[in-house]
């Protein structure tokens, strides 16, 4: 998922205990120290290329920080001119058997860079006049995915420039291996609903190259991953990789090899990390060795590519979609962006223990991709930067300057949710991982925070048009990247619903958030609710016990305490040592869907607990006993009513 997102949830606070890590969790341990220089010698390096200024940065950038760092194993290759410059490896593909890295042989699953293999394939058939990136996508998708085929007008090239307007649903969108539903049902059952009209603001999501990929092998009649094999792997050169996904056959090379997915435990050890498989498989299930990977950058980047007419190619690298106020976007599966004029092309990924990241300049026929598995930090925004910084030049950031006679809206300040994250399920209980807070810090400047999954940190900008803002200062040890902008989009009443910015190499699309949504309203709620709930329960049940009766509104009030106690508890102890990965496997995965159940029977029970408050048997109850019963229920009720308004009735999956 990208960038799946590329960045972990931190952990929530020990003061909110066993509630919190129900319903904010999974927790997730902070990041992890780097191996000790005495460990980081043992592993093997090896390296080849004739060119100098590249050798060097890699050296600094990228395999010196990795040999102090827990990794498994990283590849780095570079192209330049038509050919590599450049390819370096250090580590273990399997640390346990001791199988170093091999740049021309090991496989690394490249995650969201599979995008843009996606979008070169449709680009094949638009080549081929059997698809137009503005057509419809309702005229391929009837039958497919009948719900996305009544979404208003979606086109094909908005499906690749992440213009959709349909967020990501990640909730069982993962499997293990053999328990892998195929896209085409996923899509068919889960897909989410177009919640804004297509073309409006660009949103990073998985829903369109999933989509386009079913489209290819709809229109092809072949597998999607037999049309890799047979029209981009083939012709590229492409031996060493595959399409990594259960039931789809090696690589063609019998001497490839994968690198395994690591990542560090809770006490600081590096494991193997469990299996993971995305079932939006076109957007992030390629393989490939480092070398095949430079063999499809020098396709990407050389006339006469064996994989599509210069027009065509040159075309899937200019900026496409982007979100009004903001000068960076996409192309057609590219992340487009500029430094001192030169067009940067590229895009990261990100899977459970490897990350990788692919940047090219097409002006200057250079690019580089690198990957590595376990915890490789910061490395890859520093290697990228630092080769930007090289071939495009540094850029000197200028602080922003509030333009005369502008000032901050006042209705901007509040609290903001990613919009990958507001289809309805369970996951808009994790609020707290997507939540990005904006303050007004004077009439003009505004700080923006962001969560901790995109990078986090606390950015601050200036106004310099009515909805539109400039970056003034990064967050203590980052480098400002100049112009930075934030964008805000309005609903048609003129009230500000979303702000939009480019930053840590994320598009973000971020949608203003009701009070009952905020995770500073619902916590509190939710946790005053089922103390008031306890104590409530608590005193009805005592007092029957001490009358030597059992009258219908405490037997039922009690049952239905017992169960929403017995669901939150059962969640957080499945969840309190789990990985937010695990979450993405579903929840009927985790061996929770019967504490899905015990939720459904509480909050019947609510209601019927009110109706028979008020029935002859309760009206015979002491005074006391009837407060309590009352502040019990209404409490239940009112934590159940939080629960639906946050997605926890919205299915198992």
């Amino acid at each position: 998922m990208k960038r799946e997102a590329n960045k972990r949830p931190a952990c929530p606070k020990r003061l909110w205990g066993l509630l919190l890590a129900a319903l904010a969790a999974p927790a997730v341990a902070a990041p992890q120290p780097s191996t000790p220089p005495a460990l980081a010698s043992k592993l093997p390096v090896t390296r080849s290329g004739s060119d100098a200024a590249f050798a060097a940065i890699a050296a600094r950038h990228f395999l010196a920080p990795l040999a102090r760092r827990q990794i498994g194993g990283g590849v780095i290759v570079a192209v330049k001119d038509g050919r590599q410059i450049y390819r370096a490896a250090i580590g273990y593909a399997d640390r346990e058997r001791r199988l170093a890295v091999d740049a021309d042989r090991t496989m690394f699953n490249i995650a969201s860079i599979s995008k843009t293999f996606t979008a070169t394939a449709v680009a094949q058939l638009v080549t081929q006049g059997r698809l137009d990136y503005d057509d419809p996508i309702d005229r391929r998708l009837r039958n497919l995915a009948p719900r996305l085929a009544s979404s208003r007008q979606i086109r094909v090239g908005e499906l690749l420039s992440h213009r959709s307007g349909i967020p990501d649903r990640f909730l069982g969108g993962s499997c293990r291996g053999p328990d892998c539903r195929s896209l085409a049902v996923f899509l068919r059952e889960r897909l989410p609903a177009q919640r804004v009209p297509s073309g409006r603001f660009v949103s990073y999501a998985n829903t369109g190259s999933s989509v386009a990929g079913l489209m290819v092998a709809d229109i092809t009649g072949s597998s999607f991953g037999d049309y890799l094999r047979r029209h981009i792997f083939a012709p590229a050169g492409m031996a060493h990789s595959r399409f990594d996904f259960p039931g789809e056959p090696p690589a063609a090379a019998g001497d490839a090899f994968p690198a395994l997915a690591y990542e560090a435990d809770g006490r600081n050890r590096l494991v193997r990390s469990p299996p993971y498989f995305s079932v939006f498989s076109p957007a992030g299930q390629v393989a490939a060795s480092g070398a095949d990977m430079g063999r499809y950058m020098i396709a990407h980047l050389e006339s006469g590519s064996p994989l599509l007419p210069d027009g065509a190619r040159r075309d899937m690298q200019v900026l496409h979609g982007r979100t009004p106020g903001l000068a960076e976007g996409f192309g057609w599966g590219w992340d487009v962006r500029a430094a001192n004029g030169a067009r940067i092309i590229g895009h990261g990924g990100d899977l459970r223990g490897i990350v990788s990241d692919l940047r090219m300049i097409p002006s200057q026929r250079i690019g580089y991709f690198a990957a590595v598995t376990g915890d490789a930090g910061p490395v890859l925004e520093e290697m990228r930067a630092a080769f930007v910084d090289h071939y495009a030049g540094t850029v000197s950031f200028r602080p922003a300057l509030p333009a005369p006679g502008v000032q901050v809206d006042p209705d901007l300040a509040g609290t903001y949710q990613d919009f990958r994250f507001t289809a309805p399920d369970q996951l808009k209980m994790l609020s707290m991982f997507s939540e990005t807070h904006v303050r007004r810090l004077s009439a003009t400047e505004i700080s923006v925070e962001l969560p901790p999954q995109i990078g986090g940190g606390t950015y601050r900008f200036a106004p310099i048009g009515r909805d539109l803002y400039r970056i003034t200062k990064a967050p203590d040890g980052r480098r400002a990247v100049p112009d930075t902008m934030l964008s805000l989009l309005r609903d048609e009443h003129g009230s500000i619903r979303f702000i939009a910015l480019n930053v840590n190499g994320y598009s973000l699309a971020a949608e203003r958030m009701p009070f009952y949504a905020r995770m500073n309203v619902k916590l509190p709620v939710l946790g005053f609710c089922l103390l008031a709930l306890l104590v409530g329960t608590l005193a009805v049940a005592v007092g029957s016990f001490r009358a030597r009766r059992a009258p219908w509104p405490a037997a039922v009030l009690i049952l239905s305490c017992a169960c929403l106690s017995a669901f939150v508890a059962w969640v957080a102890f499945r969840l309190a040592n789990a990985s937010p990965w695990d979450l993405l496997y579903g929840i009927d995965a985790l061996g929770l869907a019967p504490a899905y159940l015990l939720l459904w029977i509480a909050t019947a029970g609510f209601p019927i607990a009110a109706v028979l408050h008020f029935g002859r048997a309760a009206r015979s109850l002491p005074i006391w006993e009837r407060r309590a019963h009352l502040m019990a229920v209404s409490a239940g009720l009112a934590a159940s009513l939080l629960f639906a308004l946050n997605g926890q009735f919205h299915g198992l999956y």
